[in-house]
């Protein structure tokens, strides 16, 4: 992983989802992410947006296999904010695509994820998970579905034996 600090922007960050896949009704702007500051914000663009969305990087997971992973930082989410949290998603060479709503998303065995509530101050959250010795990458962020926004800083990803 790097630029977990945000100083260099998005590098290495991307923006995705299942807001992309329904371009034919022009929802491909209702969510858009940005960093500055030590932080990054992933935030819904119109009071009702489509599907979700998520920001993450993708790593290989050849250094990884058979140890497990905890991605963790500080996390702030509003009231107004949908369903908002982290996550960290296991795929293997088989895996082609992710789900593309957001009930296949958390019923998805390879998602494992940690919900952000809303609130008024930021709280600290991590995600651990055991990295199979099939896998090939592995990817993790946080997701929004919905309005409002969720605003990520102080990242960790470590490796335990």
């Amino acid at each position: 992983p790097g630029n977990l600090t945000f100083a260099a922007g998005l590098d290495q960050w991307g923006i995705g989802g299942s807001f992309i896949e329904n371009a034919v009704r022009s929802h491909w702007q209702d969510y858009t992410a940005t960093a500055g500051r030590e932080t990054a914000v992933l935030a819904a663009a119109v009071p009702e947006p489509a599907g979700f969305a998520w920001l993450a990087q993708e790593i290989a997971a050849d250094r990884y296999r058979g140890a497990t992973v905890t991605f963790g930082g500080r996390f702030l989410a509003p009231d107004s904010t949908g369903r908002a949290g982290l996550f960290v998603r296991v795929m293997s060479a088989r895996d082609v695509r992710g789900p593309f709503t957001e009930a296949a998303a958390l019923a998805d065995p390879r998602n494992h994820l940690v919900p952000v509530t809303g609130g008024t101050g930021w709280s600290a959250r991590a995600v651990t998970v055991p990295i199979p010795d099939q896998a090939n990458t592995i990817a993790f962020g946080v997701f929004l579905a919905g309005p409002g926004r969720i605003e990520l800083r102080d990242l960790t990803f470590t490796r335990a034996s």
